[in-house]
């Protein structure tokens, strides 16, 4: 019996060896990793195969192109496994079969950056200038796709005697930046992003240093 020749990978994916400009290849303990909570990305593809069909009961696998491109969502597999099967039936009209086993991973809670950096309980120092000209970001660890889980949608800014302020998008507004001119050397502010994909994201706290 032929063994069935078939590809599985994660994208958009962490800078492995480049196959071309849109496929990148994954490490095989990388790619046997999914998360409940979104859409994972995976890419299948069958070499020499006439046809073939992509199947899971873990889940929902959804087929969204003609390239092999699917979204696979664990969210309501139970357990921590899940498998693709793969049906094929090859050019010489021989069929095959064979699954492909991932282990299924919560997301971890989330971390506001400032500039890319956490404080990981202190404070982060930073000037007036600095802070206006932040970006704020979201950090998850041990997390290896990236599908826009990761992009700050909005966050939300703690100011001194000043209710929390909601600014969209990952950059401080006029409003804010105003505010943040007029506070004295010292004032804390305290940062939560929030992603589009809700899980917990922890908080950044930013001490100004002028």
């Amino acid at each position: 019996m032929k063994v069935l020749r078939f590809i599985f990978l994660l994208m958009p994916l962490i800078t492995f060896a480049q196959v071309d400009k849109n496929i990148s290849v994954i490490s095989v303990e990388k790619a046997s990793v999914v998360y409940r909570g979104i859409d994972n990305p995976i890419k299948i593809a069958v070499p020499g195969a006439k046809s073939f069909t992509a199947t899971s009961i873990n889940g929902n696998l959804k087929r969204i192109d003609s390239l092999g491109n699917y979204n696979w969502n664990v969210t309501s597999a139970v357990g921590n496994k899940g498998i693709i099967t793969i049906d094929a039936v090859m050019l010489d009209g021989e069929k095959i079969h064979q699954e492909k086993e991932y282990f299924i991973n919560q997301i971890k809670d989330g971390k506001t950056t400032i500039n890319g950096k956490n404080n990981s309980g202190c404070n982060l120092e930073l000037t007036k200038k600095e802070l206006i000209e932040s970006t704020v970001g979201i950090k998850i660890d041990d997390f290896y796709i990236d599908n826009g889980v990761r992009k700050t949608v909005s966050f939300e800014i703690y100011l001194p005697g000043i209710n929390a302020i909601i600014v969209r998008g990952n950059k401080m507004d006029d409003n804010v930046i105003n505010k943040i001119k007029s506070l004295p050397k010292g004032s804390v502010i305290t940062i939560v992003a929030d992603s589009e994909h809700k899980f917990r994201i922890i908080s950044a706290t930013i001490q100004l240093t002028d």
